[in-house]
């Protein structure tokens, strides 16, 4: 693979490039029936916050989005960066792709106070007894909490959307498109499927690295918090109404990813369905 390059704009880093063709070794990850929620899966399992995504074109894309690392420890954390995504990008392609542990941090910072950063941030919050921080992210219409807490690859951010996965089915791949379009639509957030208590869930993820400043805390929350103000509660109805799940995904593009040899032919044309409720969860498109 060629080695990425970073595009920096506007206090942003950027890096995104095509989904790989899968070799034949990766191509049980993705399923030719649920090729979204396949993505987002894996999506999971990304360093350095990567993730699979959907543009406005329909295309499928590899790609990472970051505020610029301050100048101190600049070189290091754009080291970090490359190679998390160089490992996300061959994920599906090379036999020896990496796993998130294989991604080296570069970086050793001691745990932070997190309570004490984020009351830098301005945002509110409440303080677990087990250390995890509760945050508002005062979504209109509904109570979409942020937990933060430190792992060991760095703080993670994360917000439940949907508590539990619909079974496979209309409901699911609905869900999955929306999610994996906003994934294209806005930066520095990844939507994901993932293990929960009983079963899986989908939620919204802003993984920062351990020492990360107060700014780059806001950031992330207010990433997340916009996100979930644009589809919580389309995730919501998508994944318990089968009739508005049907009229979604009868208005958006088919999703397939590209096979080894020829690239797959993607529909780009949205169809308006015939028939089906007065109102639909609106696709997320385009880029925030």
């Amino acid at each position: 693979m060629t080695r990425p390059v970073a595009k920096r704009e506007g206090g942003w880093v950027f890096y995104d490039a095509p989904l790989p063709k899968p070799t034949a070794l990766h191509r049980h990850l993705i399923a030719d029936d649920d090729v979204a929620a396949s993505l987002l899966h894996l999506s999971a399992s990304l360093p350095m916050g990567c993730k699979y995504a959907m543009d406005g074109a329909s295309d499928l894309r590899v790609r990472v989005e970051q505020p610029e690392p301050p100048e101190a420890g600049s070189a290091t954390r754009m080291a970090e960066l490359d190679a998390g995504f160089s490992a996300a990008a061959s994920r599906l392609s090379v036999a020896a792709a990496a796993k998130p542990g294989d991604v080296e941090s570069l970086t050793d910072a001691p745990a932070q106070d997190l309570a004490s950063l984020c009351r830098e941030t301005a945002w509110p919050f409440e303080q677990r007894p087990d250390g995890v921080l509760v945050v508002d992210l005062a979504v209109n219409g509904s109570y979409v909490p942020a937990l933060v807490c430190a792992r060991a690859s760095g703080i993670a951010i994360e917000a439940n959307v949907v508590t539990q996965l619909p079974d496979p089915g209309e409901c699911r791949s609905a869900l999955a498109a929306l999610l994996l379009r906003v994934n294209g639509a806005f930066r520095m957030v990844r939507a994901v499927f993932c293990p929960a208590e009983h079963g899986s869930q989908a939620q919204l993820e802003a993984p920062l690295p351990a020492d990360a400043s107060a700014a780059e805390l806001s950031t992330a929350l207010g990433a997340v918090a916009v996100a979930a103000q644009h589809c919580a509660a389309e995730a919501q109805l998508l994944a318990h109404s089968a009739g508005l799940a049907r009229a979604y995904l009868a208005g958006v593009a088919p999703i397939a990813i590209p096979r080894r040899g020829r690239q797959a032919k993607v529909q780009k044309t949205r169809v308006r369905p015939k028939r089906g409720p007065k109102s639909s969860p609106t696709a997320v498109v385009g880029r925030a």
